[in-house]
């Protein structure tokens, strides 16, 4: 095992990283592409290796290898992920199409993925990515807001059991029974199988939950029923079930915008897998509901008299660097949820400040500045279109665009309201 210490003259965010490759050429390259990034980078050719360093040292970032003899990453990710669960995992891998690595990525069990041979300036600016997220979820004054639920906000327990059913392969007909336990959650996954929220567009002819789970797909379906069984595992006031229900069709509307929106702004398909990412971007609001009630309505009651978006509310009663961005951010990173939906959750409201290159979460914060502005002041005047002008989006694409909004949000609001009404 060789330590190899980072030159620290480049700004960049501190923190220790684990490679682990079996072959030697792949570790000196690594050594080389990081020479840059301050912190310390530690290089392993074993599986078992990589396990001692982890019972010694504090490791902010794993990188392994996909194949490697005796044995393979995906088993390391596993037992890291089991033993060490704040490390932030990445795979490596020549396969780019490996199912398994899907998998990986799909169930948590790996953060992001990296391909072989890989471009330097993109894996550094990955590494320096992650590293910079740690550091912000680890503000103090962030720290002080969620220690006092940290230990309380669970994930609830059905979606636990859809997760575990997920991750160990089981049947759609056992997954599709998962979901069935909630009635309320299950009519929305039927709902939203049937429309076109998802690129379905099958208009009431899927009427059994097995269909509607195969129509979504398993990673839809997960980040569905996260939000979904969020909503539901708590019995709300009247007053805040409005808040909650506005906070889900929300995101549900952005969500059914965000592929149209990513082809306008960037010429290209938004990847399949990252369409529902948005779908839990707001969880912040959430469990600021829950757990600090009376900050959240004082945040509402400043957007009422001052005009101000909720964030912008946040940020005027002085919740700078503890907003319902980082502590949702917080909680995603806390319960291992795939890296882009702690990245969507901490950046909606900042879209450049995100990951370079990271297109995806551009548009989501792009698309979710966009719709608040709609639902703050439906006058399209307050609606700055200069952001999105430069990007091409047309004048006549952005009115059209409010219009189909509106009416998505009020009639969503209304069949969702129906459903979860029991939850008041």
């Amino acid at each position: 095992m060789a330590e190899i210490p980072v030159e620290s003259t480049v700004v960049g965010a501190g923190g220790t990283v684990l490679f682990v490759d079996d072959e030697r050429n792949i570790l000196r390259a690594v050594e080389r592409s990081l020479r840059t990034l301050t912190g310390r980078l530690i290089t392993v050719d074993s599986a078992g290796e990589a396990i001692e360093v982890l019972g010694q040292d504090n490791i902010d970032i794993l990188v392994s290898d996909y194949r490697m003899p005796r044995r393979d990453g995906l088993s390391l990710l596993r037992d890291v992920k089991r033993a060490y669960p704040t490390v932030h995992r990445i795979v490596l891998s020549g396969y780019v199409d490996d199912p398994d690595i899907l998998r990986a990525l799909g169930s948590g069990l790996a953060s992001s993925f990296f391909a072989k041979p890989w471009d330097d300036s993109q894996f550094r600016a990955k590494i320096s990515h992650v590293l910079e997220v740690r550091r912000i979820l680890q503000n103090r004054r962030l720290l002080e807001i969620v220690s006092a639920v940290d230990r309380l906000a669970t994930l609830p327990p059905l979606y636990l059991e859809l997760s575990r059913a997920i991750d160990e392969d089981k049947s759609v007909d056992e997954i599709a029974l998962c979901v069935a336990q909630d009635p309320s959650a299950a009519a929305a996954v039927l709902h939203m199988a049937n429309s076109a929220f998802y690129g379905t567009n099958y208009t009431g002819s899927i009427t059994t939950l097995k269909d509607a789970v195969l129509t979504l797909g398993l990673v839809h379906l997960k980040e569905i029923m996260l939000a979904l069984t969020l909503i539901g595992e708590h019995q709300w006031a009247s007053t805040d079930f409005e808040h909650i229900l506005k906070i889900f069709v929300h995101s549900l509307v952005l969500s059914y915008f965000v592929r149209v929106f990513h082809q306008k702004l960037h010429r290209s398909g938004i990847p399949k897998h990252l369409q529902s990412a948005a779908i839990v971007h707001d969880i912040g609001k959430i469990i600021l509901i829950k757990y600090y009630p009376d900050r959240f309505r004082r945040i509402i009651q400043e957007m009422g008299s001052s005009k101000l978006t909720f964030y912008d509310a946040e940020i005027a009663l002085g919740h700078e660097g503890q907003t319902h961005s980082e502590i949702g951010a917080y909680f995603l990173d806390l319960w291992n949820m795939p890296d882009v939906l702690t990245h969507n959750a901490l950046f909606h409201h900042s879209p450049d400040a995100g990951e370079a290159g990271n297109e995806a979460a551009q548009t989501i914060g792009y698309l979710n500045i966009l719709l608040n502005s709609i639902e703050l002041a439906p006058d399209p005047g307050r609606v700055d279109l200069s952001l999105y002008a430069r990007q091409g989006v047309s004048a006549e694409f952005l009115s059209g665009f409010k219009k189909e909004a509106v009416e998505l949000m009020h009639e969503n609001y209304v069949r969702f309201r129906r459903w979860f009404g029991p939850m008041r």
